[in-house]
């Protein structure tokens, strides 16, 4: 049972005769349920009545008291919702009659079922005007509350919808307006985004200012919060990636965004403030997949209820470095390198690689570059990066480049060319062994020198001496003695080059000698004869601190010998090699000089 509030019912007529006795009065209905309604009324002031006359319409059960004279009757097994017309008749001892009182009272009504609550985020309108019609779609927050109506034949006026918290604006069906009770359906709008809503909804009848209501139905739902303000991707590496993330500004939310990444792969971490704009948090992805294209879709969270649209960003990892660098061959002027490719790439990916290569021991910080392309997604990779230095220790450092996004990661390996073959300049016999100088080679560096001699004394194994190039060198126990050579070899980085060799009896050329004397300049051969054999009958024509060279094939820089058409060119006493360096005034060498 439901007890209800002490309500005033509908007379609808009092009609007394002149001879009749008065009505009576203060009708009440304390009690009144689906099924079952009492009725409670008291005696008129001017006389008391002995017992009553009842009557309902639609016939019902009349529970009548066993005394007669009770102000109160109940009616029971009554339809849901249903209005029914009482008569109430007071009748005295004497039989004299009242003037009958004539009534409604209505049962309470079956409440409605299957009650739906479903968030939106854009309603329809339609507008017309004279000619002009179209359908408009509006973004809002709100619902759309649905229900079937209560069941039975019984007089409904209409449903009574109520939310909490008691917020927005209720836009009723067109239905809704003109007071049909057959709608069930609702549309609220104006709700805050991530809020939860408790929706109930009663049948309602009776008449206009005293409803009567039926038991509601309720249901309980979140409004999906809005999306993050804004979300930023930064930090992009080969396998991770950070995204800075802003909120909502309004509504409830929680602190905790969710991620959804395509492709589903990669680890989201725990949020940490930014640490110079306070108000965005950092999440760091992690473990992802190289030289991949990622599209992140952000979610903020009310309770477990994701937004409804998600804040999306696109983000390309960096491409992994390539893997088993090696160098597979090497001159006095080239290396030859090979590597794998990092990982599958994608038909129609651009793919390129970058090479940076330099000098080990410069301190310029010149370095230079390549660019080459790949065909095949997936062959090995072999690049020969020619026109190098010979004695040079060179370190390459090579970059994958996708889609013209270079990777943060690089293979490196060293390789030096193959030095040239050392200018022996003087050979002195000495106390105990031989006394070398050498003289700097036309091309190419040699920075050490390893010197021997051959055959060994006695049999005895040769042990040799290494020492700098502009070192004197001493060759312990060598003899002074034609049958025995010496033999010579510029080692760079312990990589070796050809070797010179001359008889240990003969001491070639000092130095070159001044260019305006008649006597032709000596120019040392390989076997260390003093002149040129076979089809290279050719004497130098020129000096280069002290070193003879032919000045139809090289020119005199300082004391450094440059070939004619090479990559080095001269500055001052300088070389240098264009286009990363330039000459500038006074024999100055830069990456580029400075305007005046």
């Amino acid at each position: 049972m439901r007890l209800t509030a002490i309500i005033t019912v509908v007379v609808l007529m009092v009609g007394m005769a002149t001879a009749q006795l008065p009505t009576p009065v203060n009708l009440q209905v304390p009690l009144r349920t689906n099924t079952m309604v009492r009725v409670d009324w008291s005696q008129p002031a001017s006389v008391s009545y002995a017992r009553y006359d009842v009557k309902i319409t639609p016939l019902a059960v009349i529970n009548n008291p066993e005394t007669p004279s009770q102000t109160s009757r109940t009616f029971s097994e009554l339809r849901p919702g249903v209005r029914y017309s009482v008569e109430l008749v007071g009748i005295t001892d004497d039989g004299r009659r009242s003037a009958p009182l004539r009534f409604h009272v209505w049962s309470v009504p079956e409440q409605p079922s299957d009650l739906t609550v479903q968030p939106i985020s854009e309603i329809n309108i339609a507008i017309q005007l004279a000619d002009f019609e179209g359908t408009y779609s509006v973004a809002v927050v709100g619902m759309q509350v649905d229900w079937e109506p209560a069941a039975g034949d019984s007089a409904l006026s209409g449903y009574d919808v109520q939310i909490r918290p008691n917020d927005g604006v209720m836009l009723f069906p067109q239905s809704s307006l003109t007071g049909e009770a057959d709608d069930t359906s609702r549309i609220f709008t104006g709700l805050t985004p991530g809020e939860e809503y408790t929706v109930s909804v009663r049948t309602k009848t009776g008449p206009p200012y005293d409803a009567i209501y039926s038991q509601p139905i309720t249901r309980t739902t979140r409004i999906p919060p809005k999306e993050p303000f804004s979300v930023e991707v930064k930090d992009v590496g080969t396998t991770h990636a950070s995204l800075h993330t802003l909120p909502p500004l309004v509504g409830v939310y929680d602190p905790e965004l969710s991620f959804e990444l395509t492709p589903n792969h990669g680890t989201v971490g725990s949020p940490s403030p930014d640490p110079i704009y306070r108000k965005f948090d950092v999440y760091t992805i992690t473990e992802l997949r190289p030289g991949t294209t990622y599209t992140a879709d952000v979610y903020t969270m009310s309770a477990g209820v994701p937004s409804i649209i998600p804040y999306t960003v696109t983000f390309t990892t960096a491409p992994a470095a390539p893997l088993a660098l090696q160098v597979i061959n090497f001159t006095s002027n080239s290396v030859e390198l090979r590597w794998d490719q990092p990982h599958k790439f994608a038909e129609g990916q651009e793919i390129q690689y970058r090479i940076e290569y330099s000098d080990v021991l410069s301190t310029s910080g010149e370095r230079l570059t390549e660019t080459v392309g790949v065909q095949s997604p997936d062959s090995l990779v072999n690049v020969r990066i020619q026109r190098l230095e010979s004695g040079v220790t060179y370190k390459f450092n090579i970059t994958t480049i996708l889609n013209g996004v270079p990777g943060v990661l690089q293979s490196q390996t060293v390789q030096a060319t193959i030095p040239p073959t050392p200018v022996i300049s003087t050979l002195t016999n000495g106390d105990g062994g031989l006394y070398l100088t050498f003289a700097t080679p036309p091309t190419g560096r040699c920075p050490r020198v390893k010197v021997f001699f051959s055959p060994g004394l006695n049999g005895s194994s040769v042990t040799p001496v290494y020492g700098r190039v502009t070192d004197t060198i001493f060759l312990p126990g060598a003899p002074w003695n034609p049958a025995y050579s010496i033999h010579a070899r510029c080692v760079t980085n312990n990589l070796e080059g050809p070797e010179a060799t001359i008889l240990s009896s003969q001491n070639p050329a000092t130095g070159p000698r001044d260019t305006e004397e008649t006597v032709p300049l000596a120019c040392l051969r390989r076997d260390g004869s003093g002149r040129a054999s076979g089809r290279e009958k050719v004497i130098p024509d020129a000096c280069c601190a002290g070193r003879p060279y032919r000045s139809r094939t090289h020119s005199c820089c300082g004391s450094y010998l440059l070939r004619i058409g090479g990559r080095r060119m001269c500055c001052g006493v300088t070389p240098y090699v264009p286009p990363t360096r330039t000459c500038c005034g006074g024999g100055v060498i830069a990456t580029s000089c400075p305007v005046s």
